[in-house]
């Protein structure tokens, strides 16, 4: 059985625009010369869709779509990639719950599933694109560096704070893959990291007395305490 959209005027009738309840199920197709043979051309090309194996509601939108369904639950499609996907994002027999938001690509770049777990495989701006002084994210920013047997490599900067530069050069904290840091600025104990320009390393020598003795247990002293100051280093030994 098969309802079909009356013409302009009441002239005549749309065969292209119908709503149709047949053995697969009840379903529309709105303005499209396609051919509906099965199940699969139904869930593919149907607007809406109540069949035997499932529901479906889709908008076009220009040449996407936004569609909720059984399946994969909510879509916003750009006719080559699910933009936007929350619900399922695994299979109907192993279902995986959560929310996917891909690039034009079709790269996952936020993502989070059943594990709870959130994974942002780009960038975080913090304000406006451009604008922004704070970053966060597999950054296009590298600094040079050796793996674990001496050879070259990059390591990637994940963090910078204080340049809208996308490549923070001129940022004043920095943070790599490896953890190590750059600051330029601020403080650190009460002291401004510009003092620290001159401090290259502190030796505490055996003949000073200041070796540590574990004797039963307990280690003496106890509690080093070192006090940075701006031209130097007072040592100070508690007990």
């Amino acid at each position: 059985m098969s309802a079909y959209y009356k013409g302009e005027e009441g002239k005549g009738y749309n065969l292209n625009k119908y709503v149709r309840f047949n053995q697969y199920g009840l379903y529309g197709v709105n303005n499209q010369e396609v051919e509906i043979n099965n199940l699969e051309d139904i869930h593919k090309n149907a607007h809406f869709a109540l069949t035997w194996e499932k529901f479906l509601l889709r908008s076009k939108h220009g040449n996407g779509y936004v569609s909720i369904d059984s399946d994969k639950h909510f879509v916003v499609n750009d006719n080559n990639v699910d933009r936007i996907h929350i619900g399922n994002l695994g299979t109907k027999d192993s279902p995986d719950y959560g929310i996917v938001i891909r690039n034009s690509f079709g790269d996952d770049v936020f993502k989070t599933t059943s594990d709870g777990l959130l994974r942002i495989t780009d960038e975080i701006y913090i304000g406006d694109v451009g604008k922004s002084t704070v970053r966060i994210g597999n950054l296009d920013a590298f600094r040079e560096g050796v793996d674990a047997l001496g050879a070259p490599i990059n390591i990637q900067e994940v963090f910078h704070a204080g340049d809208t530069n996308k490549f923070g050069k001129d940022s004043q904290f920095i943070v790599y893959e490896d953890g190590t840091m750059i600051a330029k600025a601020g403080q650190i104990g009460g002291v401004a990291i510009g003092d620290f320009d001159s401090l290259k390393k502190l030796d505490i020598e055996a003949n000073l007395g200041y070796n540590f003795k574990v004797k039963a247990g307990i280690c003496s002293p106890e509690v080093l305490i070192f006090e940075v100051k701006a031209k130097g280093f007072a040592f100070q030994k508690m007990v």
